[in-house]
């Protein structure tokens, strides 16, 4: 399934089974709770959420910049910023009464990481 291979369809995807799963607050994990742990459970907590989650979505922006889908950008900025939004997207939906679905929301999320929020073309320097 030709689709299936571009970024949109494979961000999609991946916003479905995490929408699907129990919020994992990956980052709030790793920045505060993993600090409570031993070193030992901590560095192998770590490595699991990096090659479980971090690691496929960085898979995903890279074969996308080389196929020329996406800007040459950190791909590990762009799934981390990725990934945050997702997290976040369970907060918004539990706590600040969003009016839309989290699938919805994961889509306009999806669209403004790849197409941007600006109407208009903007480049830096402006």
């Amino acid at each position: 399934q030709e689709a299936a291979a571009t970024v949109d369809a494979r961000l999609r995807a991946i916003s479905r089974w995490l929408i699907e799963q129990p919020p994992v607050h990956l980052f709030r994990l790793l920045e505060c709770d993993i600090c409570a742990i031993d070193c030992q459970h901590a560095e192998r907590l770590s490595a699991l959420a990096f090659q479980s989650i971090f690691a496929p979505v960085v898979a995903v922006f890279r074969e996308a910049q080389e196929r020329g889908e996406v800007r040459p950008h950190s791909p590990e900025v762009l799934a981390g910023s990725f990934l945050a939004v997702m997290d976040n997207i369970w907060y918004a939906r539990q706590h600040l009464g969003a009016s839309h679905t989290m699938e919805q929301m994961a889509e306009m999320m999806i669209d403004t990481l790849l197409n941007g929020a600006r109407c208009e073309p903007h480049t830096a320097s402006e």
